[in-house]
């Protein structure tokens, strides 16, 4: 089997599963995409029912072991073809994750190890590759269950050649579903805990997965343009705004299409007529009789209500439910289909028993109801609170149906309301709810039952709406276009914000190969800068930065420290001339204050680094740290005994952590230091220079920088290293 260039990782594609719209669109995208000459595959679980049901089944011969922090899982490649396309799928049979009865839960909850399942899942489809030798230009993954992909692809395969051109697209199809788990999901799949931070997985001290792929990913994409923007709002944004916003240069819109082989009332094989632009008159009316078995009246003539789709809170069918006797009384009827919240299940049950005749309730899913609906209703309403993209709207135009809709997402991308300027000019093809209120929603279903009965205006708006492009051609070719940006450009991207894991004090000796990727990994993990901000004194904060010559270019020629003094709400910049890729600044601060500084980007305006929080101590040292206001130096001898054996065992500490003990070294038996005066209480002492002869067998080019010795001082705010150069 040859390499696809482009290869869709997702946990559904219709016909083989589905949930939702993630499920349409990955059934969809990839066959537009190889009738336009894409080479591409889609890579996905072997559930129970495809193993059980499928009929061209294959086994490519290929066994995985995917590594993860509990042992290597098991899986076999096998492979199958998207019915109607000839898009190869690569199936991952793992019995053991995805040999179940559903997709993501059971009885009403998810699967406790769903998280554990996908990341081993985005793990398995680089696995595949690499056993495949395939080079892969683009993975596209496609919501939380393969937004992993884009953090294993920049940390393990990093540096391997098969990956070398490979290049991450993320598509949120929904940001509600992100795809929490337990911090203990880093160590079970292998991942490294400094991940667990708040610029990268960390969110609400839980492990985020989206928020993950979103800050890895190469391109992030929503199903709509107007959804790409609202989620960058703090109203719509879903406590991820803020990430989104700092991906916003690469955070695109692609319009999801419409499966014009299912979705065509001139082939639809469930409709009673089929029609076209010049005979929808006809086939919606024998579509509507069609309709009479489902509590309304056959031989009405008010104009018909459509809704499709899950009964929850996101869809608006609580407003809905409220607006059912004015929508009544003002002359129109309802037809409803769809499962979801009991609740509302059973109130929509109670409505319709009330409004017999008048209002039809279905609570099922039933495809051939629903291209019923679709073709035999004047209107199809959609008052969703937020909708990504939203399908059905563009069905309805296809069908010949009216949308009446709330403006959001991809809503307002792809109806465009019948306001006097739109009707005048020939683009109308819808309604807008001016607000989700009851009396919104009963004055836009006033107008569009008035539009309803001028029988040329409103057919006007029926074929305005039919004759509208909203085919996967169009939008295949839109994602064709971003695949070559993506492809193009120079540099892979690289999250900006990683700080480095602190190495914990070492429980036995260290040998010399694990001192040396110890060193390695604090000094830049997965070859990413870092910002440092370190506790010197109550007075004095040192910061050090480490940026790879590569991404120098993005911080100007004058980026500037920004230190807030987050326990003031204050913030104080310090511009900086042309900076070095490593480089340190010194600030004098006040005590018992948390403090934490940002390099800006002169470039972009927006912050490249952000440090640790620390917090300086309260008071100074007692006077026995130095014996003398005027004293220019003291020494360990001069130190009480507390204070010595303080500094000698936070130096034992340090040695500890960075595997240096077992090369011999030992705490000095005398220090020069420095004290540093400050009005308001006695002078300090602090470090001032290490000097390279107390280590043993250590090159003297590391230098090691100063250090904090208060006990308030959390470890982890200490910074034992500013830089090591020419370590090898």
């Amino acid at each position: 089997m040859d390499s696809p260039r482009i290869l869709h990782v997702a946990s559904e594609a219709f016909p083989l599963a589905k949930s939702g719209g993630l499920g349409d669109v990955v059934g969809a995208l990839p066959g537009s995409l190889s009738h336009l000459g894409e080479s591409t595959a889609i890579f996905m679980p072997a559930y129970s029912w495809i193993l059980r049901n499928s009929q061209d089944l294959a086994d490519l011969g290929v066994d995985l072991e995917v590594p993860t922090g509990n042992g290597p899982v098991h899986g076999r490649i096998l492979r199958t073809h998207l019915p109607g396309t000839g898009v190869d799928v690569l199936l991952f049979q793992s019995d053991a994750l995805f040999y179940r009865d559903n997709l993501y839960g059971e009885n009403g909850n998810d699967y406790p190890d769903n998280p554990y399942r996908f990341g081993v899942f985005a793990r398995a489809a680089l696995e595949m590759a690499k056993a495949m030798n395939w080079q892969i230009d683009i993975f596209h993954a496609h919501d939380w269950q393969a937004a992993l992909l884009p953090i294993f692809l920049r940390t393990f395969y990093e540096d391997d050649p098969c990956f070398s051109r490979s290049r991450s697209v993320l598509t949120i199809h929904n940001l509600a579903y992100q795809g929490w788990a337990y911090p203990g999901v880093l160590e079970a799949l292998g991942l490294a805990q400094s991940l667990f931070h708040h610029h990268l997985l960390e969110c609400h001290s839980l492990v985020n997965l989206l928020k993950g792929g979103i800050v890895f990913a190469d391109q992030v994409t929503t199903v709509s343009p107007r959804y790409a923007e609202e989620i960058r709002t703090p109203q719509m944004g879903w406590g991820l705004d803020n990430v989104l916003r700092s991906r916003a240069d690469h955070l695109t819109g692609v319009l999801n299409g419409v499966d014009l082989g299912i979705w065509d009332p001139n082939r639809d094989p469930h409709l009673p007529r089929r029609y076209d632009i010049n005979s929808w008159q006809e086939g919606k009316a024998e579509a509507r009789a069609g309709l009479a078995n489902v509590g309304l009246n056959p031989v009405d003539s008010r104009p018909l209500v459509g809704f499709i789709g899950r009964l929850t809170g996101q869809k608006g069918v609580d407003l809905l439910l409220e607006s059912v006797p004015d929508l009544v009384e003002s002359g129109g009827r309802l037809i409803l289909l769809g499962t979801g919240d009991p609740s509302l299940e059973s109130s929509w049950r109670d409505v319709a028993h009330r409004y017999s005749g008048s209002v039809g309730a279905q609570i099922t899913y039933d495809e051939r109801l629903a291209h019923l609906v679709q073709a035999g209703a004047d209107m199809l309403v959609m008052p969703s609170r937020f909708e990504p993209c939203g399908l059905n709207q563009m069905y309805a135009l296809r069908y010949g149906t009216i949308p009446v809709v709330h403006g959001v997402g991809g809503l307002q991308d792809t109806v465009f309301p019948a306001t006097a300027e739109n009707l005048a000019s020939g683009r109308a093809t819808g309604f807008h709810f001016p607000d989700l209120s009851r009396d919104g929603i009963l004055n836009t279903f006033r107008h569009a039952f008035t539009l309803h009965s001028d029988h040329d205006q409103w057919a006007r708006l029926v074929t305005t709406g039919m004759r509208q492009d909203f085919s996967w051609t169009r939008s295949a070719q839109a994602y064709i276009d971003l695949y070559q940006e993506v492809s193009s450009r120079p540099d892979r991207h690289m999250p900006l914000k990683l700080l480095p894991q602190f190495p914990r004090p070492a429980e036995r000796p260290v040998s010399e190969d694990e001192q040396f990727h110890i060193l390695r990994a604090f000094r830049r993990p997965y070859g990413i800068p870092v910002l440092r901000l370190m506790v010197q004194s109550p007075t004095n904060l040192f910061s050090y930065w480490e940026i790879p010559e590569s991404l120098r270019p993005m911080l100007g020629d004058s980026p500037r420290l920004e230190l807030e003094n987050v326990t003031r709400g204050t913030r104080h910049a310090i511009p900086l001339d042309n900076p070095s890729e490593l480089g340190d600044y010194w600030f004098h601060v006040e005590p018992d204050h948390t403090y934490q500084v940002t390099l800006v980007s002169e470039v972009t305006g927006l912050p490249c680094l952000e440090s640790n929080p620390v917090q300086t101590p309260r008071v100074y040292p007692s006077d026995s740290w130095a014996t003398d206001d005027a004293a220019s130096w003291v020494t360990l001898d001069q130190l009480s005994a507390r204070a010595r054996d303080a500094f000698i065992e936070r130096y034992k500490r340090l040695l500890e952590c960075m595997g240096l003990a077992s090369h011999g070294a030992t705490a000095p038996s005398s220090m020069e230091m420095v004290p540093l005066p400050s009005s308001g209480g006695p002078p300090f002492a602090d470090v001032a220079d290490v000097g390279p002869s107390w280590i043993s067998s250590v090159p003297s080019s590391i230098d090691f920088g100063l250090f904090s010795m208060f006990g308030r001082v959390p470890s982890s705010d200490v910074g034992p290293v500013s830089y090591m150069e020419g370590w090898k």
